[in-house]
Order: structure tokens, then sequence, then C-alpha cells
């Protein structure tokens, strides 16, 4: 009995190690910016940097972070700074294993900065021009430090935490994060800034879940105002302003009249807008706003490039490593109560 026992504890044993260690994370890098005393990036793990990547140290923050700067033959011509923001500028890092996710905490001019459409990572095998692949990426809404800033509104500078939002397939070990290109009415080159780049380590780690953010120190979502005048012949026209969103996502404009019905789409949600005639109320408007993290638009779309190999993420075997286990587990308890009966 004793040795029937042994071998169906040893089964059960070896089908719980089945479940590889790749499917758990090994590890985190995090840089902090850290510098050198001669000014140059202190992490050994970056390999690249493009000429306009620079490191700042902001006292109101009490922080240093990675911002992109103007161009000089931009600033030497006098160019406005919506201009002088219209480049990209980028940072590569090098692991000396498979990267399984990345966390970037962001520091946003408020009004300005856009977390999900201002800042893009991509991840590569080798590092080559023509070998990086984007990975879709996720947001929590931007908020406020309340030891710095009295409220959202008086806040120059908002936060938001940006991560993967699909799993990485095995084997990449370069990762590059890169500020965009933007040149919207009021863009600077600072519009994000990155304060802490983290990357998880590992092959088949599950897909992180945003941090939780206090509502206290977000702003509500805009609501676009709306108007309802009286038209000629007795027809209602409302019209709905457009208002900047968090994020500095815009609320649709729209205008109806006679009894039509528009409907936009902005940040992810549906605005609609009726306008009756002279029966109808005028209150049957309403407006939703949305904020950045939730922005249908802005989430990236994974392109493929270079090698392309190993591109889609692998299917989730977990579920099945736990099935079978469980299976293994109840024919032993069947073998054991038929050994028992036997006995």
């Amino acid at each position: 009995m004793k040795k029937w026992f042994a071998l169906i504890l040893s089964v059960v044993l070896l089908a719980a190690l089945m479940v590889p260690v790749s499917a758990a994370q090994t590890g985190v890098f995090v840089d902090e910016v850290a510098v050198n005393a001669d000014g140059s990036f202190a992490a050994p793990e970056i390999v690249e940097f493009s000429e306009y990547m620079r490191y700042e140290s902001n006292p109101d923050l009490e922080v240093t972070h990675l911002v992109k700067a103007a161009h000089k033959e931009d600033v030497d011509n006098q160019l406005s700074y919506q201009a002088k923001s219209n480049h990209a500028e980028y940072i590569v890092y090098k692991m000396n294993e498979s990267i399984g996710g990345f966390e970037l905490f962001l520091n946003c001019t408020a009004g300005l900065g856009d977390p999900m459409q201002d800042v893009s990572v991509y991840i590569s095998k080798t590092g080559e021009a023509n070998s990086w692949i984007e990975i879709k990426k996720q947001a929590t809404e931007l908020y406020y430090n309340d030891d710095i800033y009295i409220n959202f509104d008086k806040a120059y500078w908002h936060h938001s935490t940006v991560m993967n939002k699909e799993k990485i397939p095995k084997g990449y070990t370069y990762l590059k994060v890169q500020l965009n290109a933007c040149n919207e009415k009021d863009d600077v080159p600072w519009n994000v800034a990155i304060d802490t780049i983290k990357i998880v380590l590992g092959e088949g780690v599950a897909v992180p879940t945003l941090p939780t953010v206090d509502k206290n120190l977000t702003k509500p979502s805009t609501t676009a105002s709306t108007t309802t005048t009286k038209g000629q012949g007795g027809n209602n026209v409302t019209t709905t302003t457009t208002t900047k969103g968090q994020g500095g996502n815009n609320v649709t404009t729209t205008t109806g009249a006679n009894g039509e019905t528009t409907t936009t789409v902005a940040n992810g949600e549906t605005t609609t807008t009726v306008g009756g005639n002279a029966s109808q109320d005028a209150g049957a408007t309403t407006t939703t706003g949305d904020n950045a993290s939730q922005d249908a638009g802005a989430t990236t779309t994974t392109a493929a490039g270079g090698n392309g190999d190993g591109a889609d993420a692998e299917p989730n075997a977990l579920p099945w490593i736990i099935g079978a286990v469980a299976l293994v587990v109840i024919g032993a308890a069947v073998v054991l109560l038929v050994l028992k009966k036997k006995n």
C-alpha cells in the first residue's frame, strides 16, 4: 500500500512541476533616469538613444526625467513651440533575458500631454532598424500630486502609468521607448516626460493590471456645454460646443435641427445630440466626455516589422496545465480508493 501511495504521489508532483518556469516573472529592471557625474546616462542597459532625447532635473517634482529637446535648427530659426515638438526621440534598453512587460511612469503637461498618444513602446530581438514591433499599451487616468499642487486644474504636471496591454512574445530582449512627434495646437516638446522606466523580465508573463488611481486626484470627465435656441419656423436648434477633455482629447461639436439626430464618437464614448421641433423638449440633448486612458483611437496597433518571427503572442497554456494536474490528482484519488477497498 505504501509503495502504491509513494508512486502516485510522485506522479502528482511531477505533473505539478510541468507548469513551466517561463510563465513567471523572473525579475524587474528599474531606471529612474540616473545620470553619472559627467552627465551621461548611468544605466549600462541603455545601448542607444537619439540625439535630442535628454534628461532634465525638475525642481518642482524633485525628479530627473527623460524629455525630448527641441532641435537646434528649430531654435535657431525661432520656430513656434508647436513646430519644435514635431519630431520623435527614443531610448533603447538591452536586457540579458526575455522581456515580459513594461511600466512607464509619466509626467504629462497639463492640458497637452496624452499618455496614449505621445508615447510608443517597441520590442526587438536584434535591435536592428527594421526589426521593431510596436506593443499595445494601456494607461491610467491622469492625476495630480496633492503634495505639490492645490488641485487638478492648478497642477502644471499630471501623472499617468502606462503598461503593456498584451502578452509579450518570448525571445525579445530589446525595448525602445519613444516620445512621439506632436504638432497639435499649443503642443510643446515637453508634452510628456518619462519619470521611471520599469522592464519586467521573464517569458509568458501575464498582462499586468493598471494600478488604481485615487478618484479625488483626477478630473471628472469633461462634459460639453449645450445651448438650445428657437430657430426659424418654431424649430429648436441645439448646438453642443467643443471642449478639451482630460489628457488633451477633444469632445466633439455637433449641431442638430428639425428633428435630426447627429451621433459622433469622441474618446471611445458616443455623444448624441438631438435637435427637435417646437413640440419637443429642449432638454433632449445628452453629451459625454472621456479621459485619455479610454481614448478608443489612441491604442496602438501591433505592426509587424523586420523578421517578425514570433510576433503573435503565444496562447496561455496555464489553464490546460492546471486542468491536467487536476485530472492527475483525481485519478490518484480514485486509485487510492480502489486499493483501500481491496485491502
